[in-house]
């Protein structure tokens, strides 16, 4: 979402440009993982689907944004060494 509250959507994998909004989330799911220090009253992410190949894409607000170097890591698998046992499984 830029200053304007407008989503700003990529471009899809397959390299079209035509999507559609299939879901809109002004919560976080239930199974989603918790981040710390993050303000969960902002949280908006919108669900799009490529009209052409059918990929969906998650994109959420600027606002909501997290540092996916190391907080997805903590919050999933604690440490690189717990993304290595996760892959061997």
């Amino acid at each position: 979402m830029n200053a304007n509250n407008t989503i700003i959507y990529p471009a899809c994998i397959c390299g079209q440009i035509s999507s559609h909004v299939a879901a809109v989330y002004k919560t976080p799911p239930a199974i989603e993982v918790k981040f710390p220090n993050v303000n969960y009253d902002k949280y908006y992410r919108e669900l799009i689907q490529c009209d052409y190949c059918n990929h969906f894409m998650s994109v959420m607000s600027e606002e909501f944004k997290i540092n996916y170097s190391n907080d997805y890591v903590n919050a999933h698998y604690s440490d690189i060494a717990g993304i290595h046992k996760n892959f061997q499984r």
